[in-house]
């Protein structure tokens, strides 16, 4: 068996799509602190950093919603022929505050709160110029990698805070199932693909902090793709 690894990414995406992924009611607030932004590529280092807040004004049409995504992509050349399988790896650490309003009446609602963030992975492969095989374009399923929610109930508001850890080597996806051909040549990329979602309706809010820097890097904040790596058979 043949392995490559790739601990920088060729490229990284980091965005807050426009429109209904990120907006909120004409008396709620969503501000980034800091709009997604990748670092400065290094080994193990292929991250992203944001910084967002959102309050949900009282009123049960009033909402605040936020959407990043980023994309890590690895690039590789396979130098033989074989059964191919690839890995992406996802490493993330950050904060969040959620507070959910208690209702004040027997009529009035709770104000709720959640945040998550999904992973998927991308795996492509452009043959090369000798090959009759057809190109491939490969997407895992989407899975959850953390989770948090939290609503007001009587005489109390829903709070939920916390840090989020998933540490290096300890979460990647696999692409395919079974196994790609691929021959000598052949271009292969593997994404990582981030998506984080936040919202808070009627009067609750939400705190996400994936900003902070330190040294060394691994208790950086941000959402990290460490390594790539592709096996050939």
């Amino acid at each position: 068996m043949s392995t490559q690894l790739a601990l920088r990414a060729s490229s990284i995406l980091a965005q807050m799509p426009a429109g209904d992924d990120n907006h909120h009611g004409a008396h709620s607030t969503l501000q980034a602190g800091l709009a997604p932004i990748a670092d400065p590529v290094a080994d193990g280092v292929n991250n992203a950093r944001f910084a967002v807040s959102g309050t949900a004004d009282n009123g049960g049409f009033e909402s605040a919603f936020f959407t990043a995504r980023v994309r890590q992509s690895f690039s590789f050349t396979s130098t033989r022929s074989g059964s191919l399988s690839a890995n992406a790896h996802f490493m993330a650490q950050g904060s969040f505050s959620l507070v959910g309003r208690q209702p004040t009446w027997i009529f009035d609602g709770p104000g709720s709160a959640a945040f998550s963030i999904f992973i998927q992975m991308r795996l492509g492969i452009i043959r090369s110029p000798r090959s009759t095989a057809a190109d491939i374009n490969l997407l895992s399923s989407v899975e959850t990698l953390f989770s948090a929610s939290t609503k007001g109930v009587a005489y109390h508001d829903g709070i939920a805070t916390g840090i989020v850890h998933i540490p290096i080597l300890s979460r990647f996806l696999t692409l395919p199932a079974g196994r790609a051909s691929v021959g000598p040549g052949d271009q292969i990329t593997v994404e990582a693909n981030y998506t984080v979602r936040a919202f808070a309706n009627d009067g609750a809010s939400f705190v996400l902090d994936f900003s902070k820097t330190t040294k060394p890097v691994d208790f950086s904040d941000g959402l990290n793709s460490p390594l790539a790596a592709i096996h050939i058979i």
